[in-house]
This record gives C-alpha cells, structure tokens and sequence, in this order.
C-alpha cells in the first residue's frame, strides 16, 4: 500500500528518452527500476544539475544508473520556478499540458551524450 501523504508524479518521456531507451536493451532493467525509484522520490538520490561541459543544465537532475550511464530528467514545478526557461526536447504545445507533479524524463545514455541532452 502507497503512503497517502507521498506526492504521485505524472511521467512524460521525450522522444530522445524512448529511442535511447530501446536503445539500450541490456540496461533496460537498471533504467526501469530507477525510473520507479524517481517517481517515488525524484529529490532522492539524485543530483541537481548546474552548468556541465559548457551547457546550460539548470533546473534538470541526474540520477545514475551505473558508473557511466545517467537518466536526465526534471520536475516540472522545480524547474519552472528555478528557471523560468522551456524544457530541452519537449515541444511547447506538450509543456503547456504539464502539470506541476509532472517528472519529464529528458534523455538516458552514456555521462557525456546525456549531459549534451542527446
């Protein structure tokens, strides 16, 4: 039985998220089991992203998934009040749908593709 006073969060995947997931077949497992422990609590465990190889990340977390592989995701009520920008790879049409328990999940791979949000 889930605590009642816990938050649930609506998921929304990217585009760039789907096709790297199927991508990675063997680590399908690691991702998914990370992606329940987001939901459940995506402050957790997770890192908060700044600047990163000169790229604008603010707003957007990391979460590990072993040494060289990360999942980039954001909570859309964190990220609208820390930054006031779009998020990278979601169309404006499907930002404006969000809601505030929404975690959009960016894009997963290797540390230096994930952190250029490809």
């Amino acid at each position: 039985m889930s605590d009642p006073s816990s938050p649930v969060y609506q998921e929304l995947y990217t585009s760039t998220f789907s096709k790297n997931y199927k991508r990675y077949g063997s680590l399908r497992k690691k991702i998914h089991t990370l992606i329940d422990e987001i939901l459940a609590r995506p402050f957790s465990a997770t890192e908060y992203l700044d600047y990163k190889d000169g790229k604008d990340l603010r707003g957007l977390r990391s979460a590990r998934i072993d040494r060289n592989f990360r999942i980039i995701f954001c909570v859309w009520e964190e990220y609208q009040k820390k930054t006031g920008k779009t998020i990278p790879l979601l169309s404006q049409s499907m930002q404006e749908k969000l809601q505030k328990n929404s975690i959009v999940f960016i894009t997963v791979g290797p540390h230096e593709k994930s952190y250029r949000l490809q």
